[in-house]
C-alpha cells in the first residue's frame, strides 16, 4: 500500500509523528495518536503496531537523552527497576494473547479514572534528591505498571510518572524523568521483534521517526523549562482524550 500513498497522507502522518513525539515526551500517550493516524491512513493493523513502535522508540530515546542532559533522571532508581519492569512487561505481553479486544478496551477505560483520582490526591512535597532510599518502593510501584504496558500499553508513561510523583514524593518533572527510560526499556524488545519480522513500513516509519525526534526534543525541553504545572496540565488533557477515545471505540463496535 505504500507505493500508492499520497504525499498529503504522508505529510499528515509526519505531522502526527511530531505531535505525538511532543506530547509523549511530556505526558505519555503519543503512541495512541500515531496508532490512530496510521490506521486512518489505511495501514494494516500489524504494520501499524510495528511502525508505531519504531517511531515511538525514536522519540523516547530523544526524550531520555534530553532529560538525562538536564539531570532530572535518577539512574539509581532506573537501574533498580529496569529488570523487574522488563520481566513484568513480558508477562503482560503473554497474558494479553488470551484477552479479547473488548476486555482490553474496558481495562484501559477503568484505569484512566483511577489514575486521574490519584493524580489529584493531596500535594506531595518535592523529593529533594532522596529517591535513592526508595528502591524497594519504586520496584513495587512501577513493576505493575510495566505489566500494564505489556498487557494494554496506552498511558504507561503517564501512569509511571503519577506513581513516582505520589508514591515516591517526586516532583512531576523528576517523575517523568524516571518514567521515560523505564518506558523505553519495555518498548525496545517489541520494536526489535517487529523490525526483524519485517513488519515495519520504513517508507512511513523513517520520516515519522524524524518528526517524532524533533517533537520529543521540543516536548522534553518544554517540560524541563516550564515545570510541574505544565506537565500536569498536558497529562490531564492526554488522559481525558484517551478516556473519550476508548469509550468511542466501544460505542462504535
Amino acid at each position: 500500500m505504500t507505493a500508492d500513498l499520497p504525499v498529503w497522507t504522508l505529510t499528515l502522518l509526519v505531522f502526527a509523528g511530531f505531535i505525538a513525539g511532543y506530547i509523549d515526551a511530556i505526558a505519555g500517550g503519543g503512541g495512541m495518536i500515531q496508532t490512530l493516524a496510521l490506521l486512518m491512513a489505511g495501514v494494516p493493523p500489524i504494520a501499524t503496531l510495528a511502525t508505531n513502535k519504531v517511531v515511538s522508540m525514536s522519540g523516547t530515546v530523544t526524550a531520555v537523552a534530553k532529560y538525562a542532559h538536564s539531570k532530572t533522571i535518577n539512574w539509581y532508581l532506573v537501574s533498580a527497576c529496569l529488570i523487574p519492569c522488563i520481566l513484568a512487561a513480558a508477562a503482560g505481553s503473554k497474558l494479553v494473547m488470551y484477552l479479547n479486544e473488548t476486555i482490553v478496551t474496558w481495562l484501559i477505560i477503568l484505569c484512566i479514572p483511577l489514575a486521574l483520582a490519584i493524580m489529584f490526591t493531596r500535594h506531595r512535597q518535592p523529593d529533594n534528591n532522596k529517591e535513592s532510599r526508595l528502591r524497594g518502593r519504586a520496584i513495587a510501584l512501577l513493576s505493575p505498571i510495566a505489566f500494564y504496558d505489556g498487557l494494554l500499553g496506552p498511558g504507561t508513561g503517564a501512569y509511571m510518572a503519577i506513581a513516582a510523583n505520589k508514591g515516591l514524593n517526586m516532583s512531576f518533572l523528576r517523575a517523568t524523568g524516571l518514567a521515560k527510560p523505564l518506558n523505553l526499556s519495555t518498548n525496545v524488545g517489541s520494536a526489535i521483534v517487529y523490525i526483524f519480522a519485517g513488519k515495519a513500513l520504513w517508507i512511513i516509519a523513517i520520516p515519522m521517526a524524524i518528526a517524532s525526534i524533533i517533537g520529543a526534543y521540543l516536548g522534553s525541553h518544554s517540560a524541563i523549562t516550564r515545570g510541574d504545572d505544565f506537565i500536569k496540565k498536558v497529562m490531564l488533557i492526554m488522559l481525558c482524550v484517551m478516556l473519550f477515545a476508548n469509550i468511542a471505540k466501544l460505542l462504535t463496535h
